[in-house]
């Protein structure tokens, strides 16, 4: 690819504890750049940034665009004078917008158009339906006063499945699109650490009873409520499981974290479900690795990164048809069904009362994340989408 195209993604907070959004976006614009594409990243918060982004002259670079907030998201007037300076070049350029619901992407989107730049918009499970019919009244408002007009002056719209895609053109149907999954490094997975390193820091992962495992934000569209009440039907059958609950607090969800210990507590099961906290880096791979089966009952998931490196470690994963790319990792050996207590217990048990197939789906699992998540050939598949701006501008 040549370098002359420019490419430009805007996310408001570059913050892990976000989700999969910001790894994704992470890994896009490392790659574009080993790829030989100019890469910048135009945020409000370069929290989890890659330190070697903050050098100078690096590829990519960052664009911070630091400010006391500003009710609705706006960028005040100094950053928005920055971000022009930066879009008004020579150069070939490209934008891509994450994360719709903020007013600063419908800002940066009438800028490029004001300076005629071409643009991207990746909804990241934003127009799927569970996700609008959360604060429907306040959704619908914005997005017949911005979200509309964001997506239809976009050149292209970016899903990562599907099911994405179905849902998403419901609201809007562009001709072109481009359907291509995240980026998922499997080198990190080639070689999985030993269950001590979890074993050895979390004194809850049980030695005698079957360890469920959950990892991701600790709210509602987790759908953890799910889980606690699965477990509960399971050992009233007299199927005996541990629950490993893992990942951070999510502060928009205030008083989620509080209402599962009360059902935890009312069910009697203290001693069987824990909250461990946020897992990085190698122990959260030694904790996939202790885990008989993971279990994800989500509402809505876009891509869903915790079930790839979970199948990534041969552990057998359930979870719902609110996965966007519930197709895909179903034809890789996790299995889908309905998100209901009853749903997710039947298959638990089912996974549970043969350790034979238990092993098998794992195995099948994790085959199936190596040949599916070439990094050549999905880094070859987004330069190609970006590559069509260079007739443009």
């Amino acid at each position: 690819m040549k370098k002359n195209v420019h490419c430009i993604h805007y996310i408001p907070k570059l913050c892990l504890e976000n989700g999969g959004v910001v790894r994704f976006i992470i890994d896009i614009c490392q790659v574009l750049s080993d790829r030989g594409l100019k890469v910048t990243l135009i945020t409000q918060d370069a929290k989890d940034a890659p330190a070697k982004w903050s050098n100078k002259d690096s590829s990519p670079s960052i664009l911070e665009l630091k400010q006391a907030h500003i009710p609705g998201g706006f960028i005040n007037f100094r950053n928005l004078k920055k971000v022009k300076q930066l879009l008004d070049s020579d150069e070939r350029k490209v934008i891509n917008f994450h994360i719709p619901w903020v007013l600063s992407n419908y800002q940066l989107s009438m800028l490029a158009n004001k300076l005629k730049i071409p643009y991207i918009v990746t909804p990241h499970g934003s127009l799927d339906s569970w996700s609008m019919s959360q604060k429907k009244l306040k959704k619908n408002i914005f997005w017949i006063l911005f979200g509309k007009k964001h997506y239809e002056n976009a050149f292209s719209i970016h899903y990562t499945a599907e099911s994405e895609r179905e849902q998403g053109e419901k609201y809007i149907v562009k001709n072109n699109f481009h359907i291509i999954p995240c980026l998922f490094d499997v080198s990190e997975f080639e070689t999985i650490p030993d269950t001590n390193l979890a074993k050895n820091k979390y004194i809850q992962i049980s030695s005698k009873f079957p360890n469920l495992l959950f990892l991701s934000r600790i709210h509602p569209k987790k759908g953890i409520d799910t889980l606690i009440k699965a477990a509960n039907i399971l050992i009233n059958k007299g199927v005996y499981c541990n629950i490993l609950i893992a990942g951070p607090d999510d502060l928009t969800a205030k008083g989620y974290r509080k209402k599962l210990e009360e059902l935890i507590e009312v069910s009697n099961l203290s001693d069987r479900v824990h909250f461990i906290g946020m897992v990085k880096g190698q122990e959260k791979l030694s904790l996939y690795n202790c885990a008989d089966v993971f279990v994800l009952p989500t509402h809505q998931e876009n891509f869903g990164f915790v079930l790839v490196e979970a199948m990534a470690c041969a552990t057998p994963v359930i979870t719902s048809f609110g996965v966007d790319i519930w197709r895909e990792i179903g034809r890789g050996g996790a299995l889908i069904t309905d998100n209901t207590p009853e749903a997710f217990a039947e298959k638990i048990e089912f996974l549970l009362s043969d350790t034979d197939t238990l092993v098998n789906r794992g195995k099948i699992s994790r085959e199936w994340v190596f040949s599916s998540f070439d990094a050549v050939r999905l880094a070859d598949e987004y330069c190609a989408m970006y590559e069509q701006f260079q007739s443009l501008n």
